[in-house]
């Protein structure tokens, strides 16, 4: 079986005229036994989810799929997501992200921070509202996990928990990230 790697490249816009205000990029591998060439499905089951689980004023940019051989880049063509069921306003403050567990027989095996600008009202103290929990619990990991996604070591993934607390996103400014693309067109 081979590794492969699904990456999203995201934007968040800050208002125009200004350039966007961050780039960051979400991984997820999977499992295929041909390792030339990407499973359609699972591409487009991983897409869709990715989709489902970043909020307003985020932008997936592009996605690539890193195969043992070689990179392929795909343009997302610059898709604006409608925005989460719930989004009823302005996005916050970026630096707070949704943390999800990821388990293989019990034992925690990998973990995905969702970052973006989520929403002042979806955070109660140091913990989300149930409703951003429950909508991570009942259609975004659910979607992601109809993909027969594992580690970077090839462990697949069984279960997952979504942690009810925030958690700090660092985000590096100063860096490259803070004004130009992770990963650039060929």
């Amino acid at each position: 079986m081979a590794t492969l790697i699904f990456e999203q490249q995201y934007r968040i816009d800050s208002a125009p005229p200004a350039r966007p205000l961050h780039y960051w990029t979400n991984c997820w591998a999977w499992q295929q036994d041909d390792p030339n060439t990407p499973d359609n499905d699972i591409v487009t089951t991983l897409a869709r989810a990715a989709q489902e689980a970043i909020p307003r004023r985020t932008t997936l940019v592009e996605w690539r799929i890193i195969l043992p051989s070689h990179i392929v880049i795909w343009p997302a063509g610059h898709i604006e997501t409608p925005g989460l069921a719930f989004d009823v306003e302005e996005p916050g403050p970026v630096g707070q992200c949704l943390l999800v567990d990821f388990y293989a027989a019990g034992k925690r095996v990998g973990y995905k921070r969702f970052r973006g600008p989520w929403y002042n009202s979806l955070q109660r103290g140091p913990v989300w509202d149930s409703s951003l929990v429950n909508y991570f619990e009942t259609i975004v990991v659910p979607d992601f996990m109809a993909a027969p996604i594992c580690n970077r070591r090839g462990v697949l993934f069984d279960d997952f928990r979504v942690r009810p607390e925030v958690c700090p996103w660092q985000m590096r400014h100063g860096s490259k990230r803070a004004a130009r693309p992770v990963f650039v067109m060929p």
